[in-house]
C-alpha cells in the first residue's frame, strides 16, 4: 500500500484538490449507527434494491483506497 503522495497517478485523481480524511468512518453516526456486528446492518436502508443482499467487502477505512484497490483483481464479477 502506497498511499496517495507516492502514486503514479495522484495528480489526475484530484488529491491535491481537496484535504481528504483518510480515516473517516462513512458509518460514524451522521448517516448511519455503526452496527455492533454485520447481521445488524440493514443495507437495505443505505442502499435501497440491495435488501437482503449478503455483505462481501467491508471497507475498513485506512488510507485512500489502496485497500480495495489490492482486492479489486479478487473482485472483478462485481
Amino acid at each position: 500500500m502506497e498511499g496517495y503522495k507516492s502514486r503514479e497517478d495522484k495528480d489526475s485523481m484530484g488529491f491535491h484538490k481537496f484535504r481528504h480524511r483518510a480515516h473517516a468512518n462513512p458509518l460514524g453516526g451522521e448517516i448511519a449507527n455503526t452496527p455492533s456486528c454485520p447481521s445488524d446492518l440493514d443495507v437495505g436502508a443505505l442502499f435501497p434494491g440491495h435488501e437482503g443482499d449478503k455483505v462481501t467487502v467491508c471497507d475498513i477505512g485506512c488510507g485512500y483506497g489502496d485497500f480495495e484497490l489490492c482486492l479489486s483483481p479478487l473482485w472483478k464479477h462485481q
